[in-house]
Formats: C-alpha cells, sequence, structure tokens
C-alpha cells in the first residue's frame, strides 16, 4: 500500500484509536510521529470535487488512459477499496499513482509538479499553500509530522481525502487524493 494513503489511514485510526506508547523488550526505541487533529465547524472535504491535473475520482480506466495516453505499466494487485481488500489495477505513468478498483478511480497519488490540484496546488509549492487554501475550507484536518517528514491531511466521512506530504522544508514533495479507507 501506498505510504502517502498509509499515513491518512493511520491518521483517521487515531482518531478512533488514540495515541498510547506501547514497548517491547529487546528493542530500540522509535520517535513516535507527532498528530495534531482539528476539528473546526467546517464541512469535510468531498473528494467528488477534488482534481489532481485532469483526473477525478470515480473515473473509468478507459476515460484515465483516454486522458493521459498509455501507462508505462498497468498491473492487478491487492489494495485497500471501500474499507476492504480487494483486486484491482495499479497504473504508474511518470511520477503518478493510479488505483482503479470496482470499476473506477480510487486513489491517485502524484510527485509531479505537472498536477495541480484544481485550487492550484502542487509538488513543489510550500505546504504553508495547502494548509492556507483547504484549512480555510475544510474541517477535519490531520496533521502528522516526525523527523522525516511532516503532512497535512483533510479527510472525509469514510477516512478517504487529500493529503499534502512536504519534506523538512516544508515544501510538497507529494500529493494524494483517496475515496475512502478504514
Amino acid at each position: 500500500m501506498n505510504k502517502q494513503f498509509a499515513l491518512l489511514a493511520l491518521a483517521a485510526a487515531s482518531l478512533t484509536l488514540g495515541s498510547a506508547p506501547c514497548s517491547f523488550a529487546n528493542t530500540v526505541p522509535v520517535q513516535s510521529p507527532s498528530f495534531v487533529i482539528s476539528k473546526a465547524e467546517k464541512p469535510l472535504i468531498d473528494v467528488a470535487k477534488v482534481s489532481i491535473g485532469s483526473l477525478k475520482l470515480g473515473m473509468t480506466e478507459k476515460q484515465v488512459t483516454r486522458l493521459l495516453g498509455k501507462p508505462n505499466s498497468s498491473e492487478k494487485e491487492q489494495g485497500v477499496s471501500n474499507c476492504y481488500w480487494t483486486t484491482g489495477t495499479s497504473i504508474k505513468y511518470q511520477n503518478l499513482d493510479i488505483f482503479i478498483a470496482d470499476g473506477s478511480l480510487d486513489k491517485i497519488s502524484t510527485t509531479s509538479k505537472s498536477y495541480a490540484t484544481k485550487e492550484g496546488v502542487r509538488v513543489g509549492d510550500p505546504i504553508s499553500k495547502a494548509k492556507k487554501i483547504y484549512g480555510s475550507k475544510f474541517g477535519s484536518e490531520q496533521t502528522i509530522r516526525n523527523q522525516d517528514e511532516y503532512s497535512i491531511a483533510y479527510i472525509n466521512a469514510n477516512n478517504g481525502g487529500l493529503s499534502f506530504e512536504a519534506n523538512q522544508q516544508g515544501i510538497i514533495t507529494k500529493i494524494s487524493l483517496m475515496s475512502q479507507s478504514c
């Protein structure tokens, strides 16, 4: 499963589970990421209205290939969709990963500056730009920080959403969009 989608699922799970430290004998302690969850009186993000480039969740594989051309690779694989493991198609273009589940686009992830969100946020922008644009519109903002990365996710009611991953300098390195997760 893609690292960014795992971060979205982990952040969503932290809402339910909390963050309790645990330790095991004969192990080296690892610094836990810190989670900051903001629940404002703002609406949750509607991922059906979000796009990355011209790609929107729900598109068919045929629509994707018509729009982007032949992918670099396409293979059947297991992934999480609709809160259960399913077989789908992983489609890869240069710096763009797509997962098709149950016949429609379920996840999009990009590390390319070529694909901006509808609001104009792209890889290479400061993460503060994403926070300013999306944080002013949507509630359930989740921030994950650790030594190597900084992520902001705007989660929907199904624990899917839009996330931005940034490097230590606060520059966006990856944008991900997924319909739902558990």
